[in-house]
């Protein structure tokens, strides 16, 4: 029985255990009841302290197979321990899982107790259930694609290859000799210089190779062979290996490309181990080494006593070892300054008999041990980094066979749909690496449509009748919208069941030999229809100017009808051919394009016709110019159509140009007679119902005169008070109608007169400012811009909510300019005022400048207020005002 060191009580064990990222857990050996567990055996098994401490792992039921405790427990009694056991465990969801446990028996406060350090498995469990389907991937990609690994190493003259190597050179397994000279045997003795000269060049050069050579089976056949290698140096440049693949190309060589790719070495160990504990104090003692330490390092205490022994030891690189020193001295003051968890550091440590371990070392101070103790936790990770480093080589090794090979890797999910495509699948397509989801629609919406449904019956078939490969081949839309022919096979992965779940496949880019005829065939025939049915006058000439192809607009434009004239000589069809066309069929002969976008051709009658024409050179395989093509249509309907639309267009613009005028001048002529209209009703007020009422006024004041006091007088006083009445509103229509100073004095001085009439009736402060220049207005447009500034200032009593407005007038270039302004609520939606209410007063306002030639601009913001803006050019006399008496 180990006896645990006596200054470690129970009560310190939660910060000894939470310290450890490893399960821990004790209880006592008479009746199996937990006295103790730490954070990661609770996450492990799902419980809660309270759930776990006072009960046994028999009540709640972590073993999966209770038979296998009992046994446990009957050695732990017999030998004290059980180390580096499997235990199959279950968590309080039900879910079952895998443990590596080492308990030992222990005395605790005199009493015996076990405690068990566990090792979850999972986490290994998965890294091997992925090699395992790393290495089905790999070997599936060997045995699909049909391709050879080798591998020739220089020093020895060995030369490894696979079974599928072997294959392809004819022999059985393990028939190749394993040396350069058994392989150059094999080969054609026509092509054995060529591997010989190939061989000394990798000795001198890098980078990857490649090399077509025939091959002689031992049956007498004659294979194509493609070889794609690379050779691999050391630092100082020397040459270690050369490895590579071998490709059977004798189905390309006969117009099949047929490319399949596979190579893979998967390895993995993975181990476990229980947990490197050590106990040391602020002095730098240590105190404590347990079993697993001594296990996993070689060292224990008599070899490490202090802290300073165990950093020479665990670092012999001086330079590495002070940076682990910095690292660890730095994260402890830390966690104590903070009393926050240590944070864990990656460390690589020295066995005592060689060797190294990666380790998670982490720390966490006892605060009821003596001197200040604190526990050392150090985690093994080698397994686990060495699995990586292999899974990362593994993954190289990978890449480079199908880079090499140009062999695309997929694997569809059949549960979830989703497709992982290598990097090379999506190379294929032009595509980078994250530019294409994992989606079985990236592949569906890129097969060409006429291909999709039976590439989708195949693998509907092959999914129901589980054969042993599927092979398609379809059409896939490249990134550049041109579309690949591409070569797929796959094998099919099942479940314990026999349900499919995966499809492992491969593809191969097939184009290069699919495209060889059919473009060809392809091409011919897109150059006889698109000759045939261009829809202009087009043919194709040799360097005899004989025809080689001819289109049916041709035949038609130059009324050959039916006429086979294929091989047949221009200059014998027209024999009449102006000589200028014969020196431009020997320019474009001689490399040149010659064009025309309007020429004149006569034939018949004398008839003329109007063309648009080209004739450029077509050029042979080897550069030369092999004959000419001749492009024709025959513009004379559209030219004609042109010509009549563009007179149509000018007539229509000279008749709306003339109504416009006429509608302007119609529209200035009413504006000038209503304005005529309210002069002489102001003077008829002003001279008729002006005297008519001074003279009641006159005659109702000798009325009073006469008649005595009653009440006929009081009667005569309130006639009297009305007739002055009314001739004050007389005198004031008169004005606003007619204004006797606009007439005598001018524009200015009636808009000054406005501001003191706005000031007395309304209240509205008005400031006229003037630029002083003379401003020879007429009359109708003085009358028109005082009507308009009368109705703007107005409009500011009424609907600003201003106290002030401003009117200022100017002359510049030749206009006169009236500005109005105010500072109140402003226009709130200016573009609907102007555009949908046609017959408000801003819009009439502007159609009375228009009628003058004249412009005006409202600019209006909510709360700045409103700027109205009229211009009046001074040399163009109002319409019609020429005529007036």
């Amino acid at each position: 029985m180990t006896a645990w060191p006596p200054r470690i009580t129970l009560s310190n064990f939660n910060q000894l255990f939470e310290a450890s990222p490893a399960p821990i857990a004790i209880a006592r050996l008479d009746d199996g009841v937990f006295v103790q567990a730490n954070d990661a055996f609770l996450r492990l098994y799902g419980y809660s302290l309270e759930e776990i401490i006072g009960h046994t792992s028999t009540e709640l039921g972590l073993w999966s197979k209770q038979e296998e405790r009992d046994k446990i427990i009957e050695l732990i009694e017999r030998q004290g321990h059980a180390h580096n056991f499997i235990h199959e465990y279950r968590n309080k969801a039900g879910k079952v899982g895998r443990s590596m446990v080492s308990l030992d028996l222990i005395e605790i406060d005199g009493t015996p107790h076990m405690l068990g350090v566990l090792t979850d498995l999972a986490e290994l469990d998965q890294a091997q259930a992925a090699l395992v389907t790393s290495e089905e991937r790999l070997r599936f990609a060997q045995r699909a694609s049909g391709i050879g690994v080798w591998e020739w190493l220089p020093d020895t003259d060995a030369v490894y290859w696979t079974t599928e190597t072997e294959a392809m050179f004819g022999l059985p397994p393990g028939g190749f000799g394993g040396n350069y000279d058994s392989f150059l045997a094999l080969v054609h003795p026509t092509d054995r210089d060529l591997i010989t000269q190939q061989r000394q060049a990798l000795l001198a050069t890098d980078g990857v190779f490649e090399l077509e050579y025939r091959i002689v089976r031992p049956d007498g056949s004659i294979r194509w062979v493609l070889t794609k290698g690379a050779p691999e140096r050391d630092e100082s440049g020397a040459l270690l290996r050369v490895a590579g693949l071998n490709i059977d190309m004798t189905e390309r060589k006969q117009s099949e490309l047929r490319l399949q790719q596979s190579h893979a070495r998967i390895q993995a160990i993975i181990d476990a181990s229980p947990v490197p504990l050590a106990l040391n104090d602020e002095q730098g003692n240590v105190n404590y080494l347990n079993p697993a330490f001594t296990k996993a390092f070689g060292y224990d205490c008599h070899d490490i006593k202090t802290v300073e022994e165990w950093w020479p030891q665990a670092y012999p690189d001086t330079q590495y070892r002070q940076w682990v020193m910095d690292s660890w001295r730095s994260r402890m003051a830390l966690a104590k300054h903070t009393r926050l968890p240590f944070s864990p550091l990656e460390v690589r440590v020295a066995c005592k008999h060689g060797g190294e371990k990666v380790v998670l070392a982490t720390a966490t101070t006892l605060d009821n041990a003596y001197d200040n103790e604190y526990l050392v936790v150090l985690y093994d990770i080698t397994e686990r980094k060495r699995l990586e480093a292999e899974r990362e080589e593994n993954t190289r090794r990978l890449h480079a066979a199908v880079r090499g090979g140009r062999v695309a890797l997929w694997e569809w999910d059949l549960r979830t749909d989703e497709v992982l495509y290598s990097e090379e699948w999506k190379a294929h397509l032009g595509y980078e690496e994250g530019e294409i989801s994992n989606s079985f629609a990236e592949w569906q919406s890129r097969v060409h449509p006429e291909d999709l449904g039976p590439t989708l019956q195949k693998v509907d078939a092959y999914l129901k009748r589980h054969e042993s490969a599927y092979t398609a081949e379809f059409r896939m839309r490249h990134k550049d919208g041109s579309y690949r022919w591409i070569f797929s096979q796959a094998t099919l992965v099942a479940d314990e069941q026999d349900n499919p779940i995966r499809l492992l496949g491969s593809h191969v880019d097939i184009t290069e030999t699919k495209g060889i005829q059919s473009r060809l065939y392809e091409s011919e025939e897109r150059l006889r229809l698109l000759i045939e049915h261009a829809p202009v006058a087009l043919a194709m000439f040799d360097r005899e100017m004989r025809y080689l192809a001819v289109s049916r607009g041709w035949l038609n434009d130059f009324e050959l009808g039916d006429r086979d004239i294929i091989g047949v000589c221009h200059y014998e069809i027209f024999p009449d051919i102006p000589e200028r066309w014969k020196d431009i069929h020997r320019r474009v002969l001689a490399g040149e394009v010659v064009s025309s976008d309007d020429d004149y051709y006569e034939r018949g009658q004398a008839i003329t016709y109007r063309l648009r024409w080209e004739v450029r050179p077509w050029y042979a395989a080897d550069g030369s110019v092999g004959g000419i093509v001749i492009f024709s249509e025959d513009i004379t309907t559209r030219k004609r159509m042109e010509e009549a639309l563009q007179q149509a267009n000018t007539e229509l613009e000279h008749r709306v140009a003339e109504r416009t005028r006429e509608l302007r001048q119609l529209a200035a002529e009413t504006t000038l007679l209503e304005e005529k209209e309210r002069q002489l009703i102001a003077h008829d007020l002003h001279d008729d119902l002006g005297q008519l009422l001074y003279a009641a006024k006159v005659k109702l004041g000798l009325l009073a005169k006469s008649a005595a006091d009653g009440p006929a007088a009081q009667l005569a006083g309130e006639l009297d008070a009305l007739l002055a009445d009314a001739s004050t509103r007389v005198r004031t229509l008169t004005a606003q109608l007619n204004p006797p100073v606009l007439e005598r004095l001018g524009l200015i001085p009636a808009l000054e007169w406005l501001a003191e009439q706005m000031e007395q009736v309304y209240g509205l402060t008005v400031e006229v400012e003037d630029d002083g220049l003379p401003k020879p207005l007429s009359p109708v447009q003085a009358a028109i811009l005082f009507r308009a500034v009368r109705e703007l200032v107005i409009n500011v009593f009424k609907h600003a909510q201003s106290p002030i407005a401003f009117i200022q007038t100017r002359l510049e270039q030749g206009q006169v300019e009236v500005r109005v302004s105010d500072e109140g609520a402003g226009i709130t939606d200016l573009e609907t005022a102007l555009l949908n209410a046609k017959g408000s007063g801003l819009a009439r306002l502007r159609e009375r400048i228009g009628y003058l030639s004249g412009s005006t601009t409202i600019e209006s913001s909510p709360g700045v207020g409103t700027v109205v803006v009229m211009r009046l050019p001074l040399n163009q006399p109002p319409p019609g005002e020429a005529e007036q008496p």
